[in-house]
């Protein structure tokens, strides 16, 4: 088998997870409090949750770093 490059910096592997693992097992353990919930009242409670945890993060990952086009984001107004 042909080895490419790696996809983990040495010291990301050593530290024993990156963001992936991390955002896999919060998908994971978010899908088994779905899953635990008595009822899609319940459900839609979790998923407001996460969502209104979301916002500030969103707000915030939307209005920084460069576009696409590879332009600096415009200025809030």
């Amino acid at each position: 088998m042909t080895e490419g490059p790696a996809r983990l910096p040495a010291s990301a592997v050593a530290a024993g997870s990156d963001w992936h693992n991390r955002y896999a097992d919060a998908v994971l353990s978010l899908t088994q409090a779905l899953d635990a919930a008595t009822d899609d009242a319940a459900r839609d409670r979790i998923l407001n949750q996460v969502r209104t945890a979301l916002k500030p993060v969103a707000r915030t990952a939307v209005n920084s770093g460069p576009s696409p086009e590879g332009k600096a984001p415009s200025p809030s107004r």
